[in-house]
């Protein structure tokens, strides 16, 4: 019977199980993961043209460099 090696011995991923228990971000015209979704699902236009993440402009500017 050959020998078992150590990624037998660990199970069928052959490395430690991994858990993600949580989400951060900043989700546009959203203040949390449903209302974001509700917003996918629906089509909504939630880009703006305001201040309240960078200055006017700032994002074209960028993509001139």
């Amino acid at each position: 019977m050959p020998e078992r090696t150590d990624t037998e011995e660990m199970g069928h991923c052959g490395a430690a199980e991994v858990v993600v228990s949580g989400l951060s971000g900043r989700l546009p015209e959203s203040d949390n993961i449903a209302e974001f979704r509700e917003h996918l699902i629906n089509g909504d236009d939630m880009i703006t043209d305001d201040d309240r993440r960078w200055e006017p402009g700032e994002y074209k500017r960028c993509l001139l460099h």
